[in-house]
């Protein structure tokens, strides 16, 4: 289930956002705590200037407590998944392929492409896009793998 993301959610994100990067630097990161809060407040301001008109959405489990967010951009060529992010203790639960469907659903009705693009080494990331039906894209040597879904 999703719910509008709202100022009240800056401490979760944050959080969210900390977990992830604690994964990736394993034992470190105790230590890089100021940086990943850097990281964190650098992405923040990055969605907002690129994706002004962005929604965000948090992702509830199913007790109806945030386990993490979703955020996407509609444009001229259709909507854009900017940042789908799942806490490590509520993943392989299907939330984020709910929320997905979620949007999916919204597109449909609207006859709306929804694209993302996907880091080439989030395997995890990449069979949760196709399993959902979308197509993918790579070209050699790129840091990304380009997904879309077509109504």
């Amino acid at each position: 289930m999703l719910r509008p993301e709202t100022a009240d959610d800056a401490g979760f994100l944050a959080e969210l956002f900390a977990a992830g990067a604690r994964e990736l630097y394993g034992a470190a990161a105790a230590m890089l705590e100021p940086m990943i809060a850097l990281q964190h407040r650098s992405q923040v301001q990055t969605y907002a200037a690129a994706y002004p008109e962005a929604r965000g959405e948090i992702i509830l489990d199913g007790e109806g407590r945030p386990a993490g967010r979703l955020l996407t951009n509609a444009g001229q060529e259709g909507l854009l998944v900017v940042d789908i992010a799942v806490a490590p203790a509520a993943r392989r639960q299907g939330l984020a392929r709910a929320a997905l469907a979620q949007v999916l659903a919204r597109a449909g009705s609207a006859a709306t492409p929804v694209t993302a693009q996907i880091i080439v080494t989030n395997l995890a990331s990449r069979a949760l896009f196709e399993g959902l039906g979308f197509a993918v894209s790579y070209r050699e040597g790129e840091a990304q793998i380009d997904v879309r879904w077509t109504p």
